[in-house]
């Protein structure tokens, strides 16, 4: 349920700065500790996004890895020490949560192609196209990663 929800603030928060603009430095320098990459303070707010929107998918990734072996149903809990599902079984809620961090997600990638359509950048269908795919290909390659999935177009 949890894990959902902090998928979803990663991808309100690259949203925001889509839209928004850049948050102060200090700001900026906690998520990126939060999300453990290295940023100078000048990345661009595209840059900057990218990190974000790839914490999201790296959090939704690692939820995934625990539900799969369930057939995907999602329980109310995983437990911290053995990543095994607990509590009650498939808590509509944890669904809802999932579902609204995908939707979140879906708004975040048409967003960041305007961005880049707007800046004229050539690469924007094709770095939109990585962007929807980023999940799908996940669940096929044990070595994908969040932070794979947005290494290019930096």
């Amino acid at each position: 349920l949890t894990t959902a929800a902090l998928a979803q603030l990663m991808y309100r928060a690259a949203l925001w700065v889509l839209e928004h603009g850049e948050p102060v430095w200090w700001t900026k320098m906690k998520w990126a500790e939060a999300l453990n990459v290295w940023m100078l303070p000048q990345w661009p707010k595209r840059a900057f996004a990218h990190a974000l929107a790839a914490g999201g998918d790296a959090v939704l990734m690692r939820l995934r890895k625990h539900v799969e072996g369930d057939g995907f149903h999602l329980h109310e809990q995983i437990d911290r020490n053995l990543g095994k599902q607990t509590a009650a079984k498939d808590l509509t809620w944890s669904y809802a949560e999932v579902l609204k961090a995908v939707s979140i997600r879906d708004r975040f990638v048409d967003r960041f192609r305007i961005f880049d359509l707007a800046l004229g950048d050539e690469d924007a269908d094709d770095l939109t196209i990585m962007l929807r795919d980023c999940s799908s290909s996940a669940g096929e390659s044990e070595s994908a990663s969040g932070e794979e999935a947005y290494a290019t177009g930096f």
